[in-house]
C-alpha cells in the first residue's frame, strides 16, 4: 500500500497550505514596509515642522530684539 502522505489530495493539501504561508508572509512583509515607510514619512514631517518652527520663532525673537533696541 501507498504512503498516505503521497496521495495525490495529500499533495495538493500541503501545496495550498504552503502556498497560503508564503501569501501570509508576503501580506505581513508588505504591512511592515508600509508601517516602516509612514513612519519615516511622518517622521521627516515631524523634523521638517520643528525645524520651520525654531527658524520662524528665531526670526521672530531677532525681530523684537531690533524693536526693542530702536
Amino acid at each position: 500500500m501507498s504512503d498516505p502522505a503521497n496521495r495525490p489530495e495529500a499533495i495538493a493539501a500541503t501545496s495550498v497550505q504552503v502556498s497560503n504561508e508564503l501569501i501570509q508572509q508576503y501580506v505581513e512583509r508588505a504591512h511592515q514596509l508600509r508601517s516602516d515607510m509612514l513612519h519615516e514619512f511622518f517622521s521627516g514631517l515631524w523634523r521638517s515642522a520643528k525645524q520651520t518652527a525654531r527658524r520662524v520663532l528665531h526670526r521672530s525673537a531677532d525681530g523684537h530684539g531690533r524693536i526693542a533696541m530702536s
